[in-house]
């Protein structure tokens, strides 16, 4: 017997108006991440998705204890890669990463399920990237864009969540914080100097 089956007409009328609410906004924010390198993917691209993954709770916020120690120089201070560098390794990671939220959209067609498995290839992005050695001098910015978008993602994780419990109020207030978190990410990435890492988040 389905879920709504005990409501009277009211309640399934308020309750189809928070599921149209809510697709309505998964399908904003799936559609805007990884905007503008998704759509060039789905042309170029020939290969075909794996079983797409379902939800999986919050992720724990990357780590940087595995993060590589840059050599010593001379007086004894880590080097680091050049800015340059790790801009251009970052940068790689996060193009990958929309290479593959592209075959995502472009096999899966359930919103929910193609805006969950797009969560979970921006946390195991977000993993590599907080992996990568920044430049020692930078390591407090680059650690602060990470894990701003790390907030993005755990909010989007609650979005979902929120919909699939047809709670309107939660889905707002958690897709209003995670915009938030993306955008002051994405402006700390643009100012730093990321051509394509500077996109991420919806």
């Amino acid at each position: 017997m389905p879920w709504w089956s005990g409501l009277t007409r009211g309640e399934k009328l308020a309750a189809a108006t928070v599921a149209a609410t809510a697709v309505a906004g998964v399908l904003a924010a799936a559609a805007t991440v990884s905007v503008p390198f998704i759509e060039d993917r789905i042309r170029s691209s020939g290969r075909t998705s794996s079983a797409v993954p379902t939800t999986a709770p919050p992720a724990p916020p990357p780590t940087t204890e595995g993060r590589p120690s840059a050599p010593p120089t001379t007086e004894g201070q880590p080097a680091g890669p050049t800015k340059a560098q790790y801009i251009a390794a970052a940068d790689k990671l996060c193009f990958s990463a929309f290479d593959e939220a592209g075959d995502v959209v472009k096999t899966e067609r359930d919103p929910l399920r193609r805006f969950e498995a797009i969560i979970l290839i921006h946390d195991d992005l977000l993993l590599r990237w907080s992996q990568l050695a920044p430049p020692h001098s930078d390591e407090a910015v680059v650690d602060r864009i990470v894990d701003l978008h790390q907030q993005g993602r755990n909010e989007a994780r609650r979005t979902a969540a929120a919909y699939r419990g047809g709670d309107s109020s939660a889905y707002s207030a958690a897709e209003s914080r995670g915009r938030e978190a993306d955008a002051e990410a994405r402006g700390l990435s643009s100012a730093y100097g990321f051509k394509v890492c500077s996109k991420l988040g919806g």
